[in-house]
C-alpha cells in the first residue's frame, strides 16, 4: 500500500496539492476500493488527471454522516445542502412531519432526513428515472423509507398536502458555466445544474407557487439558493404569499437557502 500512495503522490504531484491528495486518498481508503492493485491504480490516475470527480470514480460520497451512491446521472452532495437538511431536521427535530423533496438526484436529503426524522414520511420526486434509481438504491442501503415519484416539477404536482418542502433546485444561470471547474463541467449532470439566463429563478417560482398551495397551515419551504439571488428568492416567497421569510447564509458566509412558512 505504501507504493501505491507513493506512486499515486508522484503521479499528481503536479496537479493536486498535497492536502488534496491526501483528502482523495483517505476516501478512496474508506470506501475500500482496491487501488493497491497496479491496473486500479493507473486508472483511477488517469481518470483523475482527466478532471473527473474522484466521487464518480469510487461511485460513493459522504453526506451528513453516511455514505451515498453516485454516478453521473446524479450531483455529488456538497456540505452546504448539509446544511439545509441540518435546517429542517432542528426545526422538525422529535415531530412526524410528511415531507417532499423535490428533485431528489441521489436521494442525500430526502434519505438524510428519513433517517434523522424517524417518525416522518418522506417522499421524493425526480424528472430523472436514472436519478431515481440510485436515489432508491441509497434509500434502501441506508435503511430508510422513501416514496418516490418520477415527475418534472414544472408540469406535474403530486396530489396531496405536506407539512415540509424541500429542494436543492437547478440555479445556476448558464452564463457562469465559464467561472465552473472543468471536473463540474465536464462530469456532473447539466440537467440539475443549470437554468436559462432568461429566468433563473425558474424553479423557484414554481416550486413556490405549489408550496403555497400544497402545504399544511404552518407548514413551510426550505430551499437552497445561488448566492447572486438571495434577495430575489426572498421577495418572490412573499410575493407568492408566505410568512416569516427568512435568508441564511452557509458556513462561506454566502447566501444559500430561504425558508419561508404558510399561514
Amino acid at each position: 500500500m505504501d507504493k501505491a500512495k507513493k506512486v499515486f503522490d508522484q503521479e499528481l504531484g503536479g496537479f493536486f496539492t498535497e492536502q488534496e491528495r491526501s483528502h482523495i486518498w483517505t476516501e478512496i481508503m474508506h470506501a475500500n476500493y482496491p487501488i493497491e492493485q497496479e491496473e486500479v491504480l493507473e486508472e483511477v490516475i488517469e481518470r483523475l488527471l482527466e478532471n473527473e470527480p474522484y466521487q464518480y470514480i469510487i461511485g460513493r460520497s459522504f453526506f451528513y454522516n453516511h455514505e451515498f451512491i453516485v454516478n453521473k446521472h446524479v450531483l455529488i452532495p456538497r456540505p452546504e445542502t448539509e446544511e439545509l437538511v441540518h435546517k429542517v431536521y432542528t426545526d422538525f427535530k422529535g415531530l412526524s412531519p410528511k415531507i417532499l423533496d423535490i428533485g431528489t438526484g441521489s436521494g442525500c436529503i430526502a434519505v438524510s432526513l428519513a433517517k434523522l426524522l424517524p417518525a416522518a414520511e418522506v417522499y421524493a420526486l425526480d424528472v430523472s428515472p436514472h436519478a431515481l434509481e440510485i436515489a432508491d438504491k441509497n434509500a434502501k442501503e441506508l435503511n430508510a423509507t422513501v416514496q418516490y415519484f418520477e415527475a418534472d416539477i414544472r408540469t406535474h404536482h403530486p396530489e396531496m398536502k405536506f407539512d415540509v418542502m424541500v429542494s436543492n433546485p437547478p440555479y445556476i444561470p448558464l452564463k457562469e458555466k465559464e467561472l465552473m471547474a472543468d471536473n463540474v463541467l465536464n462530469y456532473e449532470p447539466g440537467l440539475a445544474l443549470f437554468v436559462e439566463d432568461e429566468n433563473p429563478l425558474e424553479f423557484y417560482e414554481v416550486i413556490a407557487a405549489y408550496a403555497i398551495s400544497n402545504l399544511t397551515n404552518n407548514g413551510r419551504l426550505y430551499v437552497e439558493i445561488n448566492e447572486h439571488y438571495g434577495q430575489e428568492v426572498k421577495n418572490l416567497f412573499n410575493e407568492i404569499g408566505f410568512q416569516n421569510v427568512k435568508l441564511h447564509q452557509d458556513m462561506q458566509g454566502k447566501d444559500r437557502m430561504v425558508v419561508g412558512e404558510k399561514k
